[in-house]
């Protein structure tokens, strides 16, 4: 080989080092905005979890309260028939008592 062909043959290794450099470059600037991105949807995802969980919980607590006005409801049904009752009773045996009637 020459020495101006060894020179060529130099001076293309050395373009072409530099364009793959420049092309590594590129791609590394690319991979940096797209970790970037991926970092900002994280945050923006994470958030979005940390609403959901609350709103979960704010359903739960809400759901745990109904289900205490419910029991309560319920025990308070059953009392006010148990009252009832014994005013049925009570009017039953004064319709028999105090006017000779059968209750129907």
């Amino acid at each position: 080989m020459s020495p101006e062909e060894m020179q060529r043959a130099m001076q293309f290794l050395l373009s072409q080092q530099a364009a793959s450099e420049a092309r590594f470059e590129t791609l590394m600037g690319q991979l940096s905005q797209r970790t970037d991105q991926i970092a900002q949807g994280l945050i923006g995802l994470t958030s979005i979890v940390g609403r959901v969980v609350d709103s979960v919980s704010t359903i739960a607590e809400a759901q745990k309260r109904t289900d205490e006005q419910l029991r309560q409801l319920t025990a308070d049904s059953s009392a006010t028939e148990s009252h009832l009752q014994v005013v049925v009773e009570m009017f039953e045996r004064h319709l028999r008592e105090d006017h000779g009637q059968r209750p129907s």
